[in-house]
């Protein structure tokens, strides 16, 4: 990364705005740990740079995602990946699922209560929180997310880990043996991926009245969350006992 600095810097005015990518499908979770330390450290020392990490999962939404949607549009089917996209896709098959407009999350399975997952609608909701839209809520907000106490006693949510953790702390639990949180990260934030299935009720219940609490208070969030509180009404309403 230094040597590429190095290089753009001997090659571009001092007034150049750089942006340095580090991009990899797979990195070892040894390594990844590591390699996000190095980049914050890379964020401090040299902020006049755009320093971009996208490996693992932010690989597939920063590089194969936009690829694909643009294979279409591509005449020439001599590079490699774009061809063999275009020949799964002549025999049904799609290789990466496309991303709900404004993060909206997947409507609920029809199958009851023993296949339905809160999971892809907190995703859902904390894309667009975290990604999507990071200024629909404060930083306050987003340090009340990492609080446990809040995150259970004001929000009403059964976890065990609080919702959101910032990426330099890393994604396993207290224990230092499991991951709390996904992989994937949300701006500058992980996800928490511990989610019983018996309080998947109750969490439904408590995210949909934290969003609708976002919309009585600033209702210029309704349009970004409104899609969310939807999903969530429609959640409970599947899973009636």
């Amino acid at each position: 990364m230094l040597r590429t600095l190095l290089i753009l810097r001997a090659h571009h005015p001092p007034q150049t705005a750089l942006r340095i990518s580090f991009l990899s499908p797979k990195v070892n979770p040894a390594v990844q740990r590591p390699l996000e330390a190095t980049f914050t450290d890379l964020r401090t020392e040299y902020p006049d740079v755009t320093w971009r990490l996208a490996i693992n999962y932010d690989f597939v939404d920063a590089i194969v995602k936009p690829t694909l949607e643009k294979a279409g549009d591509v005449a020439d089917s001599s590079e490699l990946f774009v061809r063999s996209a275009k020949l799964l896709e002549t025999a049904g098959y799609t290789l990466v699922p496309p991303t709900p407009p404004n993060g909206q999350p997947p409507p609920p399975p029809p199958n009851g209560p023993t296949e339905c997952r809160i999971q892809p609608f907190v995703r859902g909701l904390m894309r667009t929180l975290l990604v999507d839209s990071p200024g629909l809520i404060s930083e306050a907000g987003k340090r009340d997310l990492q609080d446990l106490e809040y995150c259970k006693s004001r929000i009403g949510l059964h976890i065990s880990w609080p919702l959101i953790r910032r990426i330099e702390l890393g994604r396993k639990g207290k224990d230092g043996r499991r991951d709390r949180y996904y992989a994937r990260r949300y701006g500058e934030f992980y996800v928490c991926n511990d989610w019983w299935k018996q309080h998947h009720r109750a969490n439904a219940q408590a995210l949909l009245d934290y969003v609708e609490d976002l919309i009585r208070r600033n209702s210029a969030l309704e349009d970004a969350l409104r899609p969310h509180a939807q999903a969530f009404r429609d959640y409970l309403e599947g899973n009636r006992p």
